[in-house]
């Protein structure tokens, strides 16, 4: 039996009680060390893209085991939402393994990758939820829109709206939120290609300014909206809004979104990876079009390092050899814009996305800088060129790349450059990068060329 949407908040009302200190603290800690030492899961340095397939099992096997024996926690009502193994198992191979995304002649359908495919991930390149300013919020779509391999475009977060900051459920969040939408669909209009996908809705954070993202020109039939889910293992009655209106109310694709922190809860990448697949089976149960389980290092804010890495990868090994799904990954980068830095970056996650097997890809951002505006489109223009060059290479290969990729950053992680604002690397007349950001670009792509990476 398929599971109801109404019957899992029924389980919100009437599941055990447990209180959520003692589930963050013991509950789920304790069980993730249990699993892990159950399972024998023990984290590789040398393999940023795991290739041990047998292992790749048991962690999907203990993400399934995690799930069914802890359950997820609404923290509304102190109560676990239990699901049996039965149902996890009913609910997997419900998952959708198309969707169709896009408008009329843009208008195409995504199927799942698996690990070493040869077929190239969607790439939807875009702030995804980076602060950018309201008045750059469409010069900046348009600027990454009309890169030749951009297929779709991931929104920003708007934090000032008409000058004023935009705050969790004002009147501002609504218009914000549905401003959000709006000016990404008048910079895709602007580069020509009116109709692709948009991905999103990154601003309105209460169910009011989620739901105003899809009304008066914004979300419809062919984009994906975002729901994040809470971590790890919880859930509220504002998520649930959510996942309900999109599910019930709305023709766009749902993107449920489990982003496990690294040194949290879930403690070291070998928990990270297990706690990733049991919220990647939430996110599935609760209906999710497709989802995203990129894990994030939470004392850098970044996917960049090979413990990141490693988890992120390694849980999407587990779920493509077990579930067909829809899969996603965005990516954390420390560096900013018009530095050699965020290039390496870019480079390095997207030879492991591609390798792994994920569906679609979005990334670099430069999200450790935690600055407004700090985007360029050069940055995807690269991890565009660079998935579209490593399509089809086999794990072993893309871990040699990587390893080489990482030597040059990964002891900058803490103390990145922070590089330049979209305003001072883009000639905002002919939205092309500066000289210096330009050269900088080209740099990179010759060392990549030289490492062995063959451009198309």
């Amino acid at each position: 039996m398929i599971l109801s949407l109404d019957e899992i908040y029924r389980r919100t009302e009437d599941g055990p009680i447990v209180e959520e200190e003692y589930f963050d603290k013991k509950l789920l800690p304790r069980k993730l060390r249990e699993l892990a030492k159950e399972y024998d899961i023990n984290y590789n340095p040398e393999e940023p893209v795991p290739t041990d397939d047998k292992l790749a099992d048991d962690v999907f096997e203990a993400g399934k085991k995690l799930l069914c024996d802890v359950g997820i926690l609404c923290v509304d009502t102190g109560r676990l939402i239990k699901f049996s193994e039965d149902e996890i198992k009913e609910g997997l191979k419900a998952a959708p393994n198309k969707i169709t995304i896009g408008q009329g002649e843009r208008s195409r359908e995504i199927t799942e990758r698996k690990a070493e495919d040869k077929k190239i991930p969607w790439l939807v390149p875009g702030p995804s939820g980076m602060p950018i300013s309201e008045d750059l919020a469409s010069v900046i779509a348009q600027s990454i829109v009309q890169e030749p391999l951009a297929e779709g475009y991931w929104t920003p977060t708007i934090t000032k709206y008409g000058g004023m900051e935009v705050k969790l459920h004002s009147p501002l969040e609504v218009l914000a939120s549905r401003y959000e939408i709006i000016s990404a669909k008048e910079g895709v209009r602007k580069a020509g290609k009116e109709g692709l996908p948009i991905v999103g809705g990154m601003t309105g954070l209460s169910p009011a300014g989620f739901i105003a993202s899809i009304f008066n020109g914004g979300f419809t039939r062919g984009d994906c909206l975002l729901v994040s889910c809470m971590n790890e293992l919880k859930i509220n009655y504002d998520i649930m809004t959510k996942v309900w209106f999109v599910s019930k109310c709305s023709d766009v694709n749902l993107m449920y979104d489990a982003t496990p922190l690294l040194g949290g809860i879930a403690g070291g990448p070998e928990g990270t990876a297990l706690v990733s697949v049991a919220q990647e089976i939430e996110c599935l149960l609760l209906g999710a079009d497709l989802s995203g389980g990129n894990s994030i290092d939470i004392w850098s804010g970044t996917s960049s390092g090979r413990k990141t890495m490693w988890a992120s990868n390694l849980f999407l090994n587990a779920m493509n050899r077990n579930v067909n799904a829809i899969e996603y990954c965005y990516h954390f980068a420390a560096a900013g814009p018009c530095t050699e830095m965020l290039l390496y970056e870019g480079a390095a996650k997207t030879i492991s996305v591609v390798a792994a097997g994920y569906d679609f890809h979005c990334g670099p951002l430069a999200l450790r800088a935690g600055k407004e505006d700090y985007i360029s489109p050069l940055e995807f223009r690269l991890s565009c060129e660079v998935a579209h060059a490593m399509a089809g290479i086999k794990r072993e290969n893309a871990n040699y790349l990587i390893k080489e990729l990482l030597a040059k950053f990964e002891d900058k992680i803490q103390k990145p450059p922070l590089g330049k604002s979209f305003t001072e690397c883009m000639d905002l007349t002919t939205l092309q990068p500066s000289k210096e950001w330009q050269a900088i670009y080209e740099k990179v792509k010759k060392e990549l060329e030289d490492l062995g990476i063959k451009f198309k």
